[in-house]
């Protein structure tokens, strides 16, 4: 799974450097088993764009230098979209960073594994959570929407984000994108057309397995779909 979220990062800048960031030395062997660069980091760091802005700090950015952080989950991330998110982030100065998010079905509604957001009018996030919101979606037009486990920073922002302090509500939800909410930054979120199915779970698994057999990304790379 892990080579193909990094392949799919591969065809989405010709320009980037694409690496692993990671504790775990099975996985860094893993990784550059097929060509693949790993970072190694301490243990203790629970979060991706944490992990991230360690392993960040051992490479010579950039202030301005534009970072996305695609967790391990995400096999079937379009490189479009990696693309698109980074735009959108270069494209306006204000933005702390941004985050891609998909509409999703009833079923992922009322899943816990699945982190729902809802955005102001500017597509702002304003609250993300792993229960369903908005609470009423189920029986109004309202659009529900699934954030992924995909964000793009700016490389001075990703540091400043590592020193910021944990919040109640990032605590409380298990959310790790609601410490910069509530420490007052604008999260953008960038949605992509269609949907993306992410790996929390042995049903999910084998959904992706189904899914990347009709992938039009995975011919690209073509690697064993059970990695």
């Amino acid at each position: 799974m892990i080579e193909h979220v990094y392949r799919r990062c591969t065809l989405a800048h010709d320009d980037g450097e694409v690496f692993v960031a990671t504790c775990d030395e099975i996985i860094k062997e893993k990784v550059e088993s097929f060509g693949g660069k790993a970072i190694m980091t301490p243990v203790s760091i629970e979060r991706p764009a944490l992990r991230v802005a360690e392993a960040c700090k051992s490479l010579k950015l950039r202030d301005d230098d534009l970072i996305a952080v695609v967790q391990g989950d995400e096999p079937l991330i379009h490189p479009y979209d990696i693309r698109k998110g980074i735009k959108e982030l270069a494209d306006d100065e204000n933005i702390f960073c941004t985050n891609l998010c998909s509409t999703m079905k009833e079923e992922e509604w009322i899943d816990r594994d699945e982190v729902k957001v809802v955005s102001n009018l500017q597509g702002h996030a304003i609250y993300l959570s792993r229960s369903p919101i908005p609470s009423n979606a189920k029986i109004t037009d309202t659009p529900i929407t699934k954030q992924l486990g995909v964000f793009f920073f700016r490389y001075k922002n990703l540091i400043s984000f590592q020193s910021l302090k944990r919040t109640p509500l990032e605590i409380s939800e298990d959310i790790e994108i609601l410490r910069a909410i509530e420490h007052g930054h604008i999260v953008k979120m960038t949605k992509i057309n269609g949907t993306c199915v992410s790996v929390d779970n042995p049903k999910q698994h084998k959904q992706v397995e189904y899914l990347m057999k009709q992938d039009s990304v995975w011919p690209k790379y073509r690697i064993d779909s059970k990695k």
